[in-house]
């Protein structure tokens, strides 16, 4: 990877952190649902087939059964129920957000229409498009002050990868929050199919039930009729 290699670590440090969350999240959610429906044991001795036995019981014994991180498990849920959004963009919403990027496409694009255009730096699309502030390019961070002028390309280069690798820490924390979301529609997904069977067996239930109702109530004609013509 090219940059800066502070730079470079951060990134790949992030990247490979989100990656083990996402990835621990998931085996979590196979083991309450192994532990739902076949119970403890089970799920105990039938780790999932990308999971070695020893460290899908050590998860288990040290990390999603103990009583410390259930604890700060529940008080995160608590928290993020809190927030007022769903996202990591601050106060302003994702359709907003998605108009101004929409913006600077048209603006690029534009520009890049006539003869001999050079395309225009993020940070100068960011001034276009965006309200500008001293010394802060909104969603890019710091930028160089303009009242330092460098003929030096290696500086340009280094910034403009410096202000790539922004935006792809960015793009990735909108993947994570996705996959994280997921396994969640599809909890809900199953659990609108286990309901849906539920109703289906109750409709054919109480269909049996009118069934035998009408057999109840032809039995009581007919003995009926052989009463009152034992009486006559």
């Amino acid at each position: 990877m090219e940059g800066e290699s502070t730079n470079v670590s951060k990134a790949v440090a992030t990247k490979c952190r989100r990656s083990l969350s996402t990835h621990t999240y998931r085996l979590r959610i196979k083991y309450l649902n192994l532990k739902s429906a076949k119970g403890e044991e089970y799920a105990r001795s039938h780790p999932p087939p990308e999971c070695d036995l020893e460290k899908w019981k050590n998860s288990i014994d040290n990390k999603w059964n103990d009583t410390n991180w259930l604890k700060q498990s529940s008080a995160n849920i608590g928290n993020r129920n809190q927030l007022k959004t769903k996202h990591r963009c601050g106060s302003k919403s994702l359709p907003a957000r998605v108009h101004e990027v929409d913006n600077m496409i048209k603006i690029q694009a534009e520009h890049c229409s006539q003869p001999g255009a050079v395309l225009i730096t993020l940070e100068e699309l960011s001034l276009k498009v965006l309200k500008p502030r001293s010394g802060h390019v909104k969603g890019l961070g710091l930028r160089r002050s303009f009242s330092v002028r460098t003929t030096s390309a290696s500086t340009d280069s280094d910034y403009v990868r410096h202000l790539e690798m922004e935006i792809q820490e960015k793009n990735e924390e909108i993947q994570s929050q996705k996959e994280e979301i997921q396994p969640h529609k599809e909890e809900i997904t199953a659990q609108k199919h286990e309901i849906q069977a539920q109703k289906e067996e109750i409709q054919a239930q109480n269909k049996e039930i009118g069934k035998m109702n009408g057999s109840i109530d032809e039995h009581f004609e007919i003995t009926s009729s052989i009463m009152e013509f034992l009486k006559k």
